[in-house]
């Protein structure tokens, strides 16, 4: 049985879910969370990285973001 895209889109668009591609995502330099460029929604906040995403986000800036607690 062949998937209904469009279906899929609207249902996920219905739930909140981002369906942009993740070459668009970006950083928060802030808060540190993973964000789509596109439509501004949180994909990865900082408390549900991993440790190597915390490690590219030091190495960028130099420091933990500012109230992070992992």
């Amino acid at each position: 049985m062949k998937k209904d895209r469009n279906a899929e889109v609207a249902r996920a668009l219905q739930q909140g879910k981002c369906q942009h591609p993740k070459t668009v995502e970006s950083r928060d330099a802030t808060t540190g969370d993973m964000f789509c460029g596109d439509c501004g929604d949180v994909t990865i906040p900082w408390a549900q990285q991993t440790e190597r995403q915390h490690r590219a986000y030091r190495l960028d800036y130099g420091h933990d973001p500012k109230g992070a607690s992992a």
